[in-house]
């Protein structure tokens, strides 16, 4: 399937997105994390397919980072950029027990009441809270 310079663009917008929810998560104390993710979307009417070319551009930019970003990361780069095209998002935050007895946790993002990204297994989750 070929893609736009303006779909490429927005991967890149993504990429840049998931290093700024890194760094952030490094060093920002979690009450601003989880400030700036209950933040409302901004002013903008969104284009029908807002949800998908985003969704899009972040697992495309995920899969070209070195570093492999976890779930968190993609999905506070996720939800900021439907933000800033006024599509309002939730991200989402759960756990689940493995087999093992290790507790692991998980970030997934749904816009409109639809997933965007990290949903795929997200009945497998107890979903303990979400921002907004």
């Amino acid at each position: 399937m070929r893609h736009s310079g303006r779909q490429w663009l927005m991967a890149a917008e993504a990429a840049a997105e998931i290093a700024r929810a890194r760094l952030a998560l490094s060093l920002a104390p979690f009450q601003r994390i989880a400030a700036r993710a209950s933040l409302p979307p901004a002013n903008a009417a969104p284009c029908s397919d807002t949800r998908e070319r985003v969704r899009w551009a972040v697992l495309v930019a995920a899969k070209r980072i070195p570093w492999g970003p976890k779930c968190f990361e993609q999905g506070l780069a996720a939800q900021a950029m439907l933000r800033r095209r006024g599509v309002p998002a939730q991200l989402h935050y759960g756990v689940r027990k493995e087999p093992s007895g290790e507790l692991k946790a998980h970030v997934w993002v749904t816009a409109l009441d639809r997933p965007v990204v990290g949903c795929e297994e997200v009945h497998t989750w107890t979903e303990l809270t979400r921002w907004p």
